[in-house]
């Protein structure tokens, strides 16, 4: 099974990143494969590159 975690704020380290990074954490200890995406990440490298 694989687990996705996608933060949505602008802010790093922020609240939501803390929290979706220990619910993913929490969840490497059932064998479960994890993820976490940074939409912050993807969209500042999209508009420098314009």
């Amino acid at each position: 099974m694989k687990m996705l975690g996608i933060v949505g704020s602008k802010r790093k380290n922020c609240n939501t990143s803390s929290l979706v990074l220990s619910a993913l954490e929490s969840s490497k200890g059932d064998g479960i494969e994890t993820e976490a995406i940074f939409l912050r990440r993807l969209f500042y490298k999209r508009l420098y590159r314009l």
